[in-house]
C-alpha cells in the first residue's frame, strides 16, 4: 500500500507519494480544488493518505475516504513535537507526514462527519453574528464614556434605551457615530434572526441539545452550539480533557520545584470556549450556588478569573452531564456547586 502525504494550503498543496519502504516515488505541487486532488488520489489507489488539521482539511478527508482510501488526519500541536526540524517546507512537511503514517508514530486527530460539519457551519454563522453584534454594543458603551454621558435607563439597549439613545446629548460627530453603530446595530439584528429562522426552518436537531438546555445560562441555539462542538463526549477520557479542549485551563509552567500558573491557553475551540463563557455570564446572575461560587472568587481574583472559573465548572458539568445522560442538577441542600461536577456522584 502507497502513503500519500499532503501538505495542504489555501492555493498550492505539497503531496509526497511513497511506498511502505520509505522510498519517495514522486514529489509535486497540485492545487488545493476538488478538481486537481481528485484527479491525484485516483492515480494512487487504496492508498494511505495524511494530512494535518486545516480548515480546509474536512472536504479533502471526504473526497480521499470517497475514492477508497484509508485517510489520517494528524493533531498539528503534536505533528509539531514529532517533526519539529531547522528546514521546513512544504515539500519536506508532505515527506515528513508520509514518514509517520508509515512508521506508525502518526498522532490522528479527530475529525467529525460532512453532517456535523454542515451544522457547524450554520450554527457558527449565527454565533458569529452574535458575537460581531456584542462588539458594536462595546463600542457604544466607549462612545457614551468618552462623552461623560451615561444613559439613566438600566437596560441600555431595551426599548427606553434604545430610546436614550437616539436622542443621546452628543457632539455632533460623536453622535454621528452613535448612529452609524445604531444601524449596525439593527442590520444585525435582522441577519441574526433570519439565520434562527435557517436553522429553525432546516430543523438542526442533536440529542444532546435538551439536555444540555437545563444547564443555567444555556439556551437553546448555545445548547445546538456546544452540542455540534463536541460531537462524540466519548473522545474525551476526562472532564479535565474536556476542559482543556474548550480553552478553559490556565498555562501550568513547572520548573525547579517552582509552580506558575499563567493565563489561558490560546488552544483549544474557540466557539466552545466562546459559548461556556457567555453561559458563565448568564448563570452567575440567575443561578444561586453559581452566584455564590462567582462572588466569592471576584472578591479575591476579580470578575474576570471569576467568570472563566464558572465557565470551566459548567463545562464540567457538561461533561458529565452527556457521559451519564442525565439532565442538570444541583446537589440538594448545597449552596455551591461541587468542585469537580454539578452532578452528585
Amino acid at each position: 500500500m502507497r502513503i500519500v502525504g499532503m501538505d495542504l494550503g489555501k492555493f498550492k498543496t505539497a503531496v509526497c507519494i511513497m511506498e511502505e519502504d520509505g522510498t519517495v516515488l514522486e514529489e509535486m505541487a497540485v492545487e488545493t480544488t476538488r478538481k486537481a486532488l481528485g484527479e491525484l488520489l485516483q492515480k494512487v489507489p487504496g492508498a494511505k493518505v495524511a494530512m494535518e488539521t486545516t480548515f480546509n482539511c474536512g472536504w479533502v478527508t471526504d473526497l480521499a475516504r470517497s475514492l477508497g482510501h484509508e485517510v489520517h488526519v494528524g493533531h498539528t500541536k503534536y505533528l509539531k513535537a514529532i517533526s519539529q526540524a531547522k528546514s521546513k517546507t512544504d515539500r519536506i512537511d508532505a515527506r515528513k507526514l508520509a514518514h509517520l503514517v508509515r512508521t506508525g508514530y502518526f498522532p490522528d486527530a479527530y475529525v467529525p462527519g460532512p453532517e456535523v460539519r454542515s451544522m457547524r457551519a450554520v450554527v457558527r454563522q449565527r454565533a458569529f453574528l452574535v458575537r460581531e453584534r456584542t462588539r458594536i454594543k462595546n463600542r457604544i458603551h466607549a462612545v457614551l464614556s468618552e462623552a461623560g454621558e451615561r444613559c439613566p435607563e438600566e437596560a441600555l439597549f431595551g426599548k427606553a434605551g434604545r430610546a436614550w439613545l437616539e436622542e443621546a446629548p452628543l457632539d455632533p460627530l460623536r453622535g454621528e457615530n452613535l448612529k452609524q453603530l445604531l444601524a449596525l446595530i439593527d442590520f444585525l439584528d435582522g441577519q441574526v434572526a433570519r439565520v434562527s429562522r435557517r436553522i429553525d426552518r432546516l430543523g438542526l436537531k442533536h440529542p444532546a441539545v435538551e439536555r444540555l438546555e437545563t444547564v443555567p445560562g444555556i439556551s437553546r441555539y448555545g445548547a445546538l452550539l456546544i452540542a455540534c462542538e463536541v460531537d462524540r463526549i466519548d473522545r474525551f477520557d476526562s472532564p479535565q480533557r474536556f476542559c482543556s479542549y474548550a480553552g478553559l485551563v490556565p498555562t501550568v509552567a513547572n520548573s525547579g520545584g517552582s509552580i506558575k500558573i499563567g493565563h489561558l491557553s490560546k488552544e483549544g475551540n474557540r466557539w466552545l470556549k466562546w459559548i461556556l463563557v457567555e453561559a458563565a455570564q448568564h448563570a452567575w446572575r440567575s443561578s444561586h450556588p453559581y452566584h455564590v461560587y462567582y462572588s466569592k472568587l471576584k472578591r479575591r481574583k476579580g470578575s474576570r478569573i471569576a467568570r472563566v472559573a464558572v465557565a470551566r465548572r459548567i463545562a464540567e458539568s457538561v461533561y458529565w452531564m452527556l457521559t451519564r445522560d442525565e439532565d442538570f442538577r444541583c446537589p440538594a441542600g448545597r449552596k455551591e456547586v461541587s468542585e469537580s461536577t454539578a452532578i452528585p456522584a
